[in-house]
């Protein structure tokens, strides 16, 4: 994680865990933004294994952040795919990411382009910043597999809308965020799907509906966040502490 001269660190935070039954405070979780970055792995390695084709290409990342570190090293690992594409806006960065997952036993390389991306691999994870689209519609290749987490506020946006409108199966963690600030909500206002259109990616995880009907189908995870994620890792982190002995 990046720090600012004088400042905090760009990915920084804590959880406070309080009492469902009394509402007291329970514990401080001062965990400097960890816990948040893992969940949210954790998140889209499970939207790439949802969708994924029966076969793994490899994973390609659009994003060189702190974020896409971890989706890489998460994803990976549950895709069962060492072979991972890095693209960036920043070369450099894309470069450094690259040097550090190779530290971890991936086998990483730079992409030059988005397209380039998805010429080799068939899931893609996007995580970044972006308030554009930059994913457009003729790059994505029959039985893709896309995760898009970085719209998840309004204003973002990393998908061409017409993806979605392609797309076989989409996804998505919550209908009515998704469709407020999500890559969902782009394509609703442009008309190009309806509100019947999406699945929820619970359901699929579950097993109750398939993330895919056929190897050529375009998928979509489109992931905005749930408190559920955070409930979870805080109980989880929570209990850990419980069952350590103290010294």
């Amino acid at each position: 994680m990046k720090t600012h001269p004088g400042g905090l660190e760009t990915n920084n935070g804590l959880m406070l865990v309080f009492s469902s039954h009394t509402g007291k405070l329970v514990a401080i979780l001062n965990d400097e933004g960890w816990l948040t970055s893992w969940r949210t792995a954790a998140a889209g390695a499970l939207a790439a294994k949802a969708g994924a084709p029966s076969q793994v290409t490899a994973l390609g990342i659009l994003g060189t952040g702190h974020q896409a570190e971890q989706q890489a090293h998460w994803a990976a690992q549950l895709l069962g795919t060492p072979r991972v594409f890095i693209w960036g806006r920043d070369p450099n960065k894309a470069t450094r990411l690259v040097e550090k997952l190779a530290h971890q036993g991936l086998t990483a390389q730079t992409a030059a382009t988005v397209e380039d991306v998805f010429e080799h691999c068939n899931v893609v994870i996007t995580c970044t910043p972006s308030t554009q689209a930059i994913v457009p519609v003729s790059a994505v290749k029959p039985g893709t597999h896309i995760v898009a987490m970085g719209a998840d506020s309004q204003g973002k946006q990393e998908l061409d809308p017409q993806i979605l409108a392609l797309a076989q199966v989409i996804m998505t963690d919550d209908h009515q965020q998704c469709a407020e600030r999500g890559e969902l909500a782009h394509a609703l206002r442009a008309g190009l799907i309806t509100h019947t259109t999406d699945i929820s990616l619970g359901h699929v995880l579950a097993g109750n509906l398939p993330g895919r009907t056929s190897a050529d189908d375009v998928t979509i995870a489109d992931l905005t966040g749930l408190a559920a994620q955070d409930i979870a890792i805080a109980s989880l982190a929570l209990g850990l502490i419980q069952a350590t002995p103290s010294p």
